[in-house]
C-alpha cells in the first residue's frame, strides 16, 4: 500500500490497512532506502493485526490502532505502510483534521520519522449569500505558517509535500529549520485568495534550504478588483534554493510578483527547468524577464499553449530571446486536444505558428530536442489539417537539433503503435525534410516509435 487516506466518512484508512495486511504474507515489507533497518525484529502475526483493525470504528480509533500496530511492529523502517499519507481536513464530515494529525505525529515520532510523501487536502465549502446578484463565496481550510513549521518539523524524512484547497495565513520571518525538499506542490487556490495567501506561501517555502521542484497551480482569472491585485512587493523572508518551477493557471497579476521575488531572493545557480501555461501575450514578457536571469543554467523549457489566445501585442514573444539560453537542451510545446471542427483547427494552427515564430528567433547551439505534445484521438484528422511546412523548414535550420518528438499522450487508445504504422507514415509526409534528416520520433507516453523503422 502506497497511500493511506484518513477519511471518517468511509473509514477508508481502515479498509486500506486491512487490505494491506491481508495481502502481506509474510509480513516483511522492504525498507525505504533513506531509513535504517534493525535486524532480528519479530513481526506481528497477520491474524493479530487483522483482529486489531477489525474493531476500528472511527478515525480517532484508527490512529490509536495504527500507533499500536506500528509500536509492536518495530522497527517502522521495515514497512512502507506510512511512507505516503493523505490527510483530509473536512470538519463537517468529522474527518481527521490537520490538528489531530499534528498530535498524531507528536505521539508517534517513530512512525513520523520515515514518512516520505505528505498530501494535505483542505475543505472547500460553498457559502450561499442571499443577495440580489446571488453571490456565492467559498471558504477554505487555513493553516498558519507557524503551525506548518511545527508540523513539518516532525517529519525529518519528508521528500514531497502537496497542499490542496489549503489557504496559508500569518506570514512570518522564516529560517531554514527543515531539510531539503524534493517537491512542493501548491494547487487550486482561487484567484481572489491568491493575493492574500501567497505572502504566507513564501514564508513556508523559506522553511526549506532548497526545493528541487516547485509547482504552483491556481484557478486562472484576471484581477477582478483592486483587492485582488497584489500591489505589495513579495519577498522571501529567508534564504532558499529552487531548481525547477512549474506555473499553471496563475494570472499575470500573480505571476509577476512571484517571479520577481524568486529572481531577487532565491538562489538560482542550479536552476534547470521552467514550465508555464500561457493564456495570452500579457504574461510572456513577465516570465521572459525571469528566464533571462537563469539563461546560463536553464536546460528545459515547457510552454503549455492549450488555452492560448492571440492578443494585440505581436512582439511579446520576442522577449524570450531563446538564442541567449546557453544551457537549453530541451524545448516542449503542449497544444490542446485536436478536434475535427474547423474552430479547433484554427486555434491549433495559430498556436503552432506561435511556436514556429519562437523558434525563428534563433536557438542556442545547446538545443538537442524539440517536443510537440498533442492529444491524438482515433477519429481525429486535426493533425493532418494543420500546415506543417513552416515548422519542418524551421527545424531543419537548427544545426544542433538531434530529435523532433511528436508526443501523442494517449496510450490507452492504442492509435499509434508499431502494429499501426499508418499514422507514422502520414505524419512523416507532413515533415519530409526533418524525416529525411532522421530526427523525427513519435512517442505515445511509454510507447516509442522511431521513423527509421517506418518508411514513407
Amino acid at each position: 500500500m502506497d497511500l493511506l487516506s484518513f477519511n471518517a466518512k468511509s473509514i477508508l484508512g481502515k479498509n486500506k490497512l486491512m487490505r494491506y495486511f491481508r495481502g502481506t504474507q509474510p509480513l516483511t515489507p522492504s525498507a525505504p532506502s533513506t531509513a535504517t533497518t534493525t535486524q532480528g525484529t519479530k513481526q506481528l502475526d497477520i491474524d493479530t493485526v487483522y483482529a486489531v483493525l477489525e474493531h476500528v470504528k472511527s478515525d480517532k480509533d484508527l490512529l490509536k490502532a495504527c500507533s499500536l500496530v506500528c509500536k509492536a511492529w518495530e522497527p517502522p523502517s521495515q514497512s512502507n505502510l506510512f511512507r505516503t499519507l493523505k490527510v483530509y481536513d473536512w470538519p463537517k464530515s468529522s474527518s481527521l483534521g490537520f490538528l489531530h494529525f499534528d498530535n498524531f505525529l507528536s505521539t508517534s515520532p517513530r512512525i513520523a520519522a520515515y514518512i516520505l510523501h505528505l498530501e494535505l487536502e483542505g475543505e472547500q465549502s460553498p457559502l450561499h449569500v442571499n443577495t440580489e446578484s446571488g453571490f456565492m463565496a467559498e471558504t477554505y481550510s487555513t493553516i498558519s505558517v507557524q503551525f506548518m513549521e511545527r508540523m513539518l518539523s516532525k517529519l525529518p524524512m519528508l521528500q514531497s509535500l502537496r497542499l490542496y484547497h489549503v489557504r496559508l495565513s500569518d506570514p512570518a520571518p522564516s529560517r531554514n529549520v527543515l531539510h531539503a525538499l524534493q517537491r512542493f506542490h501548491y494547487v487550486d487556490v482561487p484567484s481572489r485568495l491568491q493575493s492574500r495567501t501567497f505572502p504566507a506561501l513564501l514564508s513556508v517555502l523559506a522553511l526549506f534550504p532548497s526545493i528541487d521542484h516547485l509547482i504552483l497551480h491556481g484557478n486562472w482569472a484576471p484581477a477582478e478588483s483592486d483587492e485582488d491585485k497584489m500591489e505589495q512587493i513579495l519577498k522571501f523572508p529567508g534564504a532558499v534554493e529552487i531548481r525547477a518551477i512549474d506555473l499553471s493557471d496563475l494570472g499575470p497579476h500573480i505571476v509577476a510578483p512571484i517571479l520577481h521575488a524568486v529572481g531577487e531572493d532565491v538562489t538560482l545557480e542550479r536552476f534547470h527547468t521552467f514550465a508555464i501555461r500561457v493564456r495570452n501575450e500579457a504574461i510572456v514578457p513577465i516570465f521572459g524577464s525571469f528566464l533571462h536571469r537563469v539563461r546560463d543554467s536553464m536546460q528545459n523549457l515547457r510552454l503549455d499553449l492549450s488555452w492560448y489566445r492571440h492578443g494585440k501585442d505581436s512582439n511579446a514573444w520576442k522577449s524570450l530571446r531563446l538564442s541567449e539560453y546557453s544551457a537549453l537542451t530541451s524545448l516542449v510545446l503542449s497544444l490542446a486536444g485536436p478536434s475535427t471542427t474547423r474552430k479547433k483547427v484554427d486555434h491549433m494552427s495559430l498556436r503552432l505558428s506561435t511556436f514556429v515564430d519562437v523558434l525563428k528567433q534563433g536557438t542556442p547551439p545547446s538545443l538537442r530536442r524539440v517536443t510537440l505534445h498533442v492529444d491524438v484521438k482515433d477519429d481525429d484528422d486535426c493533425v493532418f489539417l494543420l500546415d506543417w511546412g513552416d515548422l519542418d523548414r524551421t527545424l531543419c535550420r537548427i544545426p544542433s537539433l538531434a530529435s523532433f518528438v511528436f508526443h501523442t499522450g494517449t496510450p490507452s487508445r492504442g492509435y499509434i503503435s508499431q502494429a499501426k504504422p499508418r499514422f507514422s507514415k502520414r505524419f512523416a509526409s507532413l515533415v519530409p525534410k526533418a524525416h529525411e534528416r532522421g530526427i523525427v520520433e513519435i512517442r505515445e507516453r511509454d510507447h516509442y516509435v522511431h521513423f527509421d523503422n517506418v518508411p514513407c
